[in-house]
C-alpha cells in the first residue's frame, strides 16, 4: 500500500478506535465503512487526495438517485459547500479533498462530520421527493413506473400497505386499531432511552387524507422534577422546548414536535398528505420512517444537553440554536435580546404574553431564514 494511503489507514484506526472495517486494498485506493457508510479514498496521479463518502442505510444499501430526481435535485440544492461537495450522481454521497499538509486533523474532520452531513442531504432530499408528490403537476413527471407496480399501491387500505412493508422489512408490529393504527420501532445512532437503550417506539395512523408517523413518550420534560416544586425549572424547559420546537419546524418540512403539559410527555411527527386518489406506496412508508429516525439522532443532543440542561439559559440555548446559522448580526442580536429580556421572569408571564413573545421571536427566526435563502 502506498506510505500516505498507510498513514491515513492509522489515523482513521486511531480515531474510531478500531471500529472502522477495512477492505482489502490497491496502490492507490483505500476502502473503509465507518458508522455504517462507505469511504473510498483515491490518490491521483498528481497526488491530490479525495474522499467520498457514500451513504448507506441501516441495512446496508446505498440511497439510490435517478436521472429525473438528480435533474431536480441539481435545481435546487447547493451542491457545492466550502469543505466538500454533494453528490448526487447513481446514489447520495459526499466528496472531499483531503490536504497532505494537515493530512491529520483533514481525515478527522471528515469523520466526524460526514455522517451527520450525509443525514442532512437524505433528509433534505426526500423532502424534495415529498414535496414534488404531493404536487400534482410535479408528480406526474417524477413518478416512476415500473412493469409490476408492486409498491404503488391503490386497492389496498394504507394500513394494509403500511403492513405489507414492515413484513417485508421483518420489522415486529402490532396493529393496535383495525385499519387505522399500527405500532412498531426502530433502532436509532445517537437518541439512547431513559434505560440507555438505542431505539424507540413508532407509531403510524391513517386519518381521513393523512398518514401519520410518530413517536409516543420519546422524552418526559419532566423527569427528575416535581411539578408543583420545581415550576421555575418547568417553565424554563418548556421556553427552551419551544424554541426546539421553532427551530425544527423551520428547518425540517412536515415536521412537528407534541408536547402534553399534564404528563410531560414529548414526540416528534412527521406528516405525509395522500393525493386525490388515496394511494399510498411501500416508498413513503419508508420514507417516513427514515424521516423520523433522522430526526431523531439529530436533535437529542440538542434535547439533552440543552432543554433538559437546568444550568443552561433559555438566552444560551436559543444561541446554540441559532447563532451559528445567523448570517445578519442585526438579525441575531434582536432575537437573543427579545429572549434574554424575558428570561428571568418567564413564570410571572401569563399565557397570552408568552404567546406574544412566541409570535416575536418566530418573526425574528424567519426573517433569519429567509436572510440566508437571499444571501
Amino acid at each position: 500500500m502506498n506510505e500516505i494511503l498507510s498513514n491515513i489507514k492509522n489515523i482513521v484506526l486511531k480515531h474510531t478506535d478500531n471500529e472502522a472495517l477495512f477492505k482489502e486494498s490497491e496502490e492507490r485506493h483505500l476502502n473503509f465503512s465507518y458508522q455504517g457508510h462507505k469511504y473510498f479514498i483515491i490518490l491521483g496521479r498528481d497526488e491530490a487526495l479525495e474522499c467520498t463518502v457514500v451513504y448507506c442505510d441501516d441495512k446496508g444499501d446505498v440511497y439510490a438517485i435517478d436521472d429525473e430526481l438528480k435533474t431536480l435535485l441539481n435545481k435546487i440544492l447547493p451542491l457545492k459547500q466550502d469543505d466538500f461537495t454533494i453528490g448526487i450522481d447513481k446514489f447520495a454521497h459526499v466528496s472531499w479533498l483531503l490536504d497532505q499538509t494537515e493530512i491529520e486533523e483533514s481525515m478527522v474532520n471528515v469523520l466526524e462530520k460526514s455522517d451527520e452531513i450525509l443525514q442532512d442531504v437524505v433528509v433534505a432530499i426526500e423532502d424534495v421527493k415529498l414535496k414534488l408528490e404531493q404536487s400534482d403537476e410535479p408528480q406526474k413527471t417524477l413518478a416512476v413506473s415500473t412493469p409490476n407496480q408492486s409498491s404503488n399501491v391503490k386497492d389496498k387500505s394504507v394500513i394494509e400497505v403500511v403492513k405489507s412493508t414492515l413484513k417485508e422489512q421483518e420489522w415486529n408490529f402490532k396493529e393496535i386499531e383495525p385499519g387505522r393504527i399500527v405500532q412498531t420501532g426502530f433502532k436509532t445512532d445517537k437518541y439512547k432511552d431513559d434505560d440507555g437503550d438505542g431505539g424507540c417506539a413508532l407509531v403510524i395512523s391513517h386519518d381521513g387524507n393523512e398518514v401519520t408517523f410518530y413517536t409516543p413518550f420519546l422524552y418526559n420534560l419532566l423527569n427528575n422534577l416535581k411539578q408543583e416544586i420545581d415550576q421555575k425549572k418547568v417553565i424554563l424547559r418548556q421556553a427552551k422546548l419551544g424554541l426546539l420546537s421553532l427551530h425544527m419546524t423551520s428547518t425540517r418540512k412536515f415536521t412537528t414536535m407534541y408536547y402534553d403539559e399534564n404528563d410531560g410527555e414529548i414526540q416528534y411527527e412527521v406528516r405525509q398528505f395522500l393525493n386525490g386518489e388515496n394511494s399510498f406506496s411501500k416508498e413513503q412508508v419508508l420514507r417516513g420512517v427514515r424521516a423520523l429516525r433522522m430526526i431523531v439522532d439529530e436533535f437529542h443532543l440538542k434535547f439533552t444537553d440543552g432543554v433538559m440542561d437546568d444550568s443552561k439559559s433559555v438566552d444560551s440555548f436559543s444561541q446554540d440554536l441559532f447563532v451559528p446559522k445567523a448570517k445578519k448580526d442585526i438579525v441575531l442580536e434582536a432575537l437573543t435580546e427579545k429572549i434574554a429580556a424575558h428570561a428571568d421572569n418567564m413564570e410571572k408571564l401569563n399565557d397570552k404574553q408568552l404567546d406574544e413573545i412566541a409570535k416575536e421571536v418566530a418573526s425574528i427566526t424567519q426573517k433569519m431564514l429567509q436572510s440566508e435563502l437571499t444571501d
